[in-house]
């Protein structure tokens, strides 16, 4: 490894929105630099990223042997998630947890995590079943477009109700696809 293929290499995968390596290897390129530079910042300096980019980059190569191999195989492929699970720090919790976060999204296993740091003896599995519960499922947003006049009368129609204007169009369409039992015309 030289300082030219790994500026290369750190460049080319934090750049883009599209890696072609896994993150274990841009954390080994990041740690090299470092190596070289000195300091987190210079390297951050070096490479037009933020300092705290750097550090959860060169966070990955904390974390156990195991957890590395999950990264090098790009099963977990997230450098939010695995910054996460080098905040928990002990091996039997991040052993037993691992597989139960692995397929969630980022902010879910974010929040997961953040839950058994807050509550000392919360299980990994009990906060994945408390913060899986919070969640809205099966949500599906449309967006609107009314003419300015129309979006008054819908905000009178809301107000008059005591409810808001989404209540209203959800309410209007409820009753629509009723009244057509859903059929096609």
């Amino acid at each position: 490894m030289d300082e030219e293929s790994a500026l290369a290499v750190i460049y080319s995968n934090t750049k883009r929105h599209k890696r072609s390596l896994d993150l274990l290897t841009i954390a080994e390129n990041f740690a090299y630099l470092k190596k070289l530079y000195g300091t987190q910042e210079a390297v951050a300096q070096k490479t037009d990223l933020s300092r705290e980019m750097v550090r959860e980059f060169l966070q990955i190569l904390t974390l156990p042997d195991f957890v590395q191999q999950l990264i090098k195989t790009r099963r977990i492929d997230s450098i939010d998630v695995a910054y996460r699970l080098s905040k928990i720090r002990d091996i039997n919790t991040l052993e037993n947890s691992t597989s139960q976060l692995l397929n969630l999204p980022a902010h879910d296993i974010r929040d997961i995590i953040q839950a058994t740091r807050e509550n000392i003896g919360l299980s990994v599995d009990s906060a994945r079943e408390i913060i899986l519960k919070t969640k809205p499922t099966n949500l599906h947003l449309f967006i609107l477009d009314f003419s300015e006049m129309d979006y008054k009368k819908l905000n009178i129609v809301a107000k008059n109700n005591q409810c808001s204007p989404a209540e209203i169009i959800k309410k209007i369409t409820e009753d629509w696809l009723k009244s057509t039992k859903g059929e096609k015309k």
